[in-house]
């Protein structure tokens, strides 16, 4: 049989590995034919085999033949990862039953230690203190421990971190060392690393300032300190006074972040933990810029507002004064005169409080006008003119300018040739006038010849008077030159100068060159700024030295800004009415313009102005509103208007500073106030006590019912009177009658008989009272209430009251007469009694035998009655209507039938009292 053979082949390098790990690997093949057992493969000491090169190492290791055969086979060799610290090398030897063994070398190879480290241990970080003390947690143990090797640590370690100062993974320092366990092993000191982190500190004592707002969010901080620092570190906060508002807008408790830092020798080691914070922003105050506003004419366009607040925020504009001006938004439009307050206004918002109101003035003036125009057509309204002459028509083709109008204005104008016209204006109100100018226009001729016109010799002077003409202030001088010539509308040229009453006239004149000026004649002139007075006067003088040159002026104008008063409008009639009683109301339209007081019409004696024709006075009012005032006014003459003639009254309407007063005129014939009817009067005892206005009167007096009286003078007696009164005031014509009585006592004569022989006698008191009277205070007739209270003796006799006789001694004579004084205890009167001797007293026959129809005639106070009494006798006949009073009615005579025919004169209206009238008769004494 075949004989086991091994076959190796190869070698094997150094190999090195450390403890507890397997080196790489060498390898070398081997082969086996012929093998009866399986092929060993042994390794040397400290080495493994394997015939793989990543597992299935072992100290030795069988290859099993296949048929006697091991086919070549890698063989892969290291250091186990087991083999202690040392130096290796040896042989791997290869053997079979029966074969001969075989072995490769190794070459010297080792094993070093392997290298521990310390674990378990962890340094602590800590928060800055200001000290390198550190703390180190946990137990130390190897890591590195290979084939279950158990060994701990043992040694004297401490640690201390380096620096104070704070930072990250700071090494510590470590004082001492661990023991190595066994050779197998190196120990790697351990090295630990911590953080001293920052010192956090607080802030104290911050706060945050309230603040109005202001669209930032910027906040204040103040009062912030610092709190927690090591002594003896040095630390400073910074940017501690700033903060960030979390909102811009207003509010209350709104955070505040701060980024304060910090700053020192020691910063470094802290930190600054940012405070809590917040505050308050609250609404901002705003103001509001709004210019001074420039007067405006209220003719002026609408114009914008312009103002603008602080805040931003848009302004509004308004204005109580709507009369004069109206608002829209910003744009004001202007309505009338007057100064209106418009405020400008902004009312704030969530971050602005409302802005002060700001006020400003708008004084609103009426624009400029025409005053009035004074045309000049061959007459005058507003000047008075002196020399020169009016001018009508057109200068000739071969005047220069030719074929030009001499008329700027209606059909005339004023001009001069060869001499000076001086136009004085009449005297102008202008006190409360503003913006006010003259102009006219200004022509220059030459006439029947083409060569002349205005020189050096010719001048036109504008002066001004502020004290009505007494002083002059030259102004403006308008100089001839070079025979200038311009028509009213060929001259372009404006001469105008402004009022500064310097009496230096400003001398213009137009350029030089002979004949026609189209470009610089003067037809136009001005003078502006003229000033406030209430008595101005203007003057144009235009001065030329030859016929054949003319000097031309027309249209005047006075322009301004001027209170004026329309001239009324209405034509009056003669005004007519009755004493008493106004007359009818004539109207008129007054207005004005411009004014600065009220409208007032004045109303001349005799007459009344009204407002509403209702209410009456001698002024009416008209009040002015914005300048403007109008209405219609009533005219008439006043019921308290004397009878007369109220012919060409000027009723004035006018207003404080009015440039030109007007007035209305009343005709020159037929304004008349006629007397008046007497109205009803009222009298007391005879004289008018109720005249009704009646000033005065005129009286006559007559008797009435029996009362006889005729005269002027205001009777005293007791009777019965009619009073005529006649008015003697102008104002009144007519007279009124009135029946009045006057109370008292009315005496009746008595007649008495006396003893033949002239013996006392004595009469009885009731028998002389028997045909006495008194009038009581009904107007009745009445015999009571009477007395006698004294008697006084006649011529020769002695009569002597002895109540209730009267005692008489009676003279020789006969008839003989005493009186006595009646009495109704109030007024006392006279009565007288005649006393007749050898009185015998006859009973006639008298009959109350009507003869015919009694007669009542002339007034029904004649009485025409017949009576049967003694033939041919005469006798007494007495009438009463009471038995009381008698009446002598007169001696009568019988005929020889002995029919007595009475006639007589009653008192008084005898038509309803005849049938109650007695009659008696008596014997005449013989």
């Amino acid at each position: 049989p075949a004989t086991p053979t091994i076959t190796a082949s190869g070698s094997l390098g150094a190999l090195t590995t450390s403890y507890g790990t397997p080196s790489s690997n060498a390898s070398f093949s081997v082969s086996g034919a012929a093998l009866t057992a399986d092929l060993n493969v042994a390794a040397p000491s400290g080495f493994v085999v394997s015939t793989s090169a990543s597992s299935g190492f072992a100290t030795s290791i069988n290859l099993t033949p296949s048929s006697g055969v091991v086919p070549s086979t890698t063989i892969f060799v290291r250091l186990a990862e087991t083999t202690p610290f040392g130096s290796y090398s040896g042989n791997v030897n290869l053997t079979s039953t029966d074969a001969t063994p075989q072995s490769i070398a190794t070459t010297s190879s080792s094993v070093t230690p392997a290298s521990l480290t310390i674990t378990g241990l962890t340094a602590q970080p800590k928060e800055y203190d200001g000290n390198t003390t550190a703390t180190v947690s946990g137990t130390a143990a190897f890591s590195g421990l290979f084939n279950g090797d158990t060994f701990s640590p043992t040694g004297s370690v401490t640690w201390e971190f380096a620096t104070k100062i704070a930072g990250t993974a700071k090494a510590l320092t470590r004082t001492g060392d661990y023991a190595t366990p066994s050779a197998n092993y190196t120990v790697t000191q351990p090295g630990l690393t911590a953080d001293i982190t920052t010192k956090a500190l607080t802030v104290a004592d911050a706060v945050v300032t309230t603040r109005a707002y202001n669209a930032g969010t910027a906040a204040a901080i103040t009062g912030a300190t610092l709190s927690g620092i090591i002594s003896p570190d040095v630390v400073n906060l910074t940017n501690s006074t700033a903060g960030t508002f979390a909102q811009a807008t207003v509010g209350e408790n709104i955070g505040v972040t701060t980024t304060m830092g910090l700053t020192g020798a020691d910063a470094s080691n802290y930190t600054v933990t940012q405070p809590t914070l917040s505050g308050t922003i609250i609404k901002a105050d705003q103001t509001i810029t709004f210019a001074s506003l420039p007067n405006k004419y209220v003719t002026d366009a609408a114009f914008a507002l312009t103002a603008t607040a602080s805040s931003g925020l848009s302004v509004s504009f308004a204005s109580p004064d709507t009369g004069v001006l109206t608002i829209s938004g910003s744009t004001v439009t202007l309505v009338g005169i007057g100064t209106a307050t418009i405020t400008a206004s902004q009312a704030g918002d969530s971050n602005y409080n409302a802005a002060t109101s700001v006020d400003r003035a708008q004084v609103v003036t009426p624009t400029p006008s025409v005053i009035y125009t004074e045309g000049l057509n061959n007459s005058a309204s507003f000047v008075s003119l002196t020399g020169g002459a009016y001018y009508s028509g057109s200068s000739g083709a071969g005047d220069r300018p030719a074929s030009a109008s001499f008329v700027n204005l209606g059909s005339h104008s004023r001009g001069v040739s060869n001499g000076s016209v001086v136009i004085t204006s009449n005297t102008l109100d202008t006190s409360l006038g503003s913006v006010m100018s003259l102009s006219f226009k200004l022509a220059s001729f030459s006439v029947n010849s083409n060569a002349n016109g205005a020189d050096a010799a010719d001048n036109v002077k504008v002066a001004i008077s502020t004290d009505n003409g007494t002083t002059w202030k030259e102004t403006l001088q308008i100089n001839g030159n070079g025979n200038a010539c311009w028509s009213f509308t060929s001259g372009t040229g404006t001469a105008s100068t402004a009022y500064d009453g310097d009496n230096t006239a400003v001398s213009i004149a137009p350029g030089s060159g002979g004949g026609l000026r189209t470009t610089d004649g003067y037809s136009t002139v001005t003078v502006t700024n003229l000033p406030q007075s209430s008595t101005l006067k203007y003057r144009i003088t235009a001065l030329n030295d030859n016929a054949n040159e003319r000097w031309l002026v027309d249209t005047i104008q006075f322009i301004g800004i001027v209170p004026q008063v329309a001239a009324p409008v209405g034509t009056p009639t003669a005004f007519t009415t009755t004493y008493g009683t106004p007359s009818s109301a004539q109207t008129f339209a007054v207005s004005g313009s411009v004014l600065q007081a009220d409208l007032v019409a004045t109303a001349p004696s005799g007459y009344q102005v009204s407002t509403d024709g209702t209410t009456y006075g001698p002024t009416a009012t008209f009040t002015q509103t914005s300048g403007s005032a109008s209405g219609t006014l009533y005219v008439r003459l006043s019921a308290a208007a004397a009878a007369g003639n109220y012919d060409s009254a000027v009723i004035s309407v006018t207003s404080a500073g009015a440039i030109i007063p007007q007035s209305i005129v009343t005709t020159s014939s037929g304004n008349t106030v006629s007397p008046a009817s007497l109205p009803s009067l009222t009298f007391t005892d005879g004289v008018v006590t109720g005249s009704g206005g009646v000033a005065s009167f005129s009286y006559a007096y007559v008797g009435r019912n029996g009362t006889t009286y005729t005269s002027a003078t205001a009777p005293t007696a007791a009777g019965f009177y009619t009073v005529t009164a006649t008015s003697t005031d102008p104002n009144y014509t007519g007279n009124a009658n009135n029946d009045y009585f006057v109370t008292g006592p009315i005496a009746g004569n008595d007649n008495v008989t006396k003893p033949a022989n002239n013996s006392a006698t004595q009469y009885t008191v009731a028998s002389l009272l028997a045909n006495d009277t008194r009038i009581d205070g009904t107007g009745s007739v009445v015999s009571t209430g009477l007395s006698i209270t004294a008697v006084t003796s006649g011529s020769g006799n002695t009569a002597t009251l002895s109540d209730p006789n009267v005692l008489f001694t009676p003279s020789a004579s006969s008839p003989e007469t005493f009186t006595y004084t009646l009495s109704d205890g109030t007024k006392t009167t006279t009565a007288t009694v005649t006393v007749t001797a050898s009185i015998v007293q006859q009973n006639l026959s008298l009959k109350m035998t009507s003869i015919g129809t009694p007669v009542f005639a002339a007034g029904n106070t004649t009485v025409t009655h017949g009576f049967l009494g003694e033939p041919n006798q005469s006798c007494v006949i007495e009438y009463s209507t009471n038995l009381e009073t008698w009446t002598s009615a007169g001696t009568f005579n019988a005929d020889g039938a002995g029919v007595i025919s009475v006639e007589f004169t009653a008192s008084g209206d005898q038509t309803t009292a005849w049938k109650k009238m007695f009659f008696r008769a008596s014997q005449p004494p013989n």
